[in-house]
């Protein structure tokens, strides 16, 4: 099996779950799209809040769980599980955040002058 970068080797994963915290605005959304290939679709958790919600029996089913994680996971899941994440450069997050803001803000003032509902 060929790795994606030479200086990275690949992960036997075996029966472990996989488990990965996304933080927004880092770059976890195309991440996710690769990893969710890598599994069947029944046993990825596709719950991406409040996963504190599921039941331990349900959570150990899923083989990849990637959410906006507000607690720790490893004292329900049974295996050892395997923790990604992406971290960017403070900055660069911040810039990330105050454009899709203003991207956000721009959108909702042009409907709503289309719409009629903005004077």
């Amino acid at each position: 099996m060929g790795t994606i970068y030479p200086f990275i080797p690949p992960i036997e994963i075996g029966d472990r779950t996989v488990v990965f915290n996304h933080i927004g605005k880092t770059g976890g959304s195309t991440l996710i799209d690769i990893l969710d290939a890598q599994f069947p679709i029944d046993k990825v958790c596709k719950q991406r809040e409040n996963i504190s919600q599921i039941t331990d029996v349900e959570l150990n089913q899923y083989r990849f769980i990637r959410a906006h994680l507000y607690t720790d996971l490893r004292k329900h899941l049974k295996s050892n599980p395997i923790f990604i994440t992406i971290v960017r450069r403070p900055t660069d997050l911040v810039r990330s955040v105050l454009s899709t803001c203003s991207q956000s803000y721009r959108t909702s003032v042009l409907s709503c002058r289309v719409s009629n509902e903005f004077p």
